[in-house]
């Protein structure tokens, strides 16, 4: 249905751990695969998963998990936290999240669709661009909680 082939000859990709893995190494960023199989990246104050999910693993997540947590008495002021920042940014998509011990955290996330490939360049440009977001929103909430 779609040519893996641009029309001026470069290859194009989608997006697979181990492509994302040999480019976040291409852009001097550390990354790790955790016992699900997920590819991640730590910072000071948040992990950076790339989760590939669809029937076809095409569609691409990167989800910046914040380190604080909270009491679940907070979510209330978590949520109008994500809300301004929704409210204010056209990207990074915030929300909260409680895990399985009933605290609850933030969250934000790039949500991308390879159903056509892209070319690698671009998709390099997009790692990049979606890390520096998301760790501008971790940096955000940090001046705040």
């Amino acid at each position: 249905m779609f040519s893996r082939r641009s029309i001026s000859g470069r290859s194009r990709v989608r997006p697979s751990r181990e492509l994302l893995q040999q480019i976040l190494r291409e852009i001097d960023i550390r990354c790790f695969v955790d016992d699900d199989g997920d590819l991640g990246c730590r910072w000071e104050n948040c992990r950076i998963y790339f989760l590939l999910t669809g029937p076809d693993r095409d569609v691409l997540r990167v989800q910046a998990v914040l380190d604080h947590r909270s009491d679940i008495e907070a979510k209330p002021w978590l949520l109008d936290l994500a809300d301004d920042w929704n409210r204010s940014r056209l990207f990074v998509k915030a929300y909260t999240t409680v895990g399985d011990d009933g605290r609850v955290g933030l969250c934000a996330e790039h949500v991308f669709d390879f159903m056509v490939p892209i070319e690698r360049h671009t998709l390099v440009y997009l790692v990049r661009w979606w890390v520096a977001s998301l760790l501008k929103f971790s940096a955000w909430v940090g001046e705040r909680v």
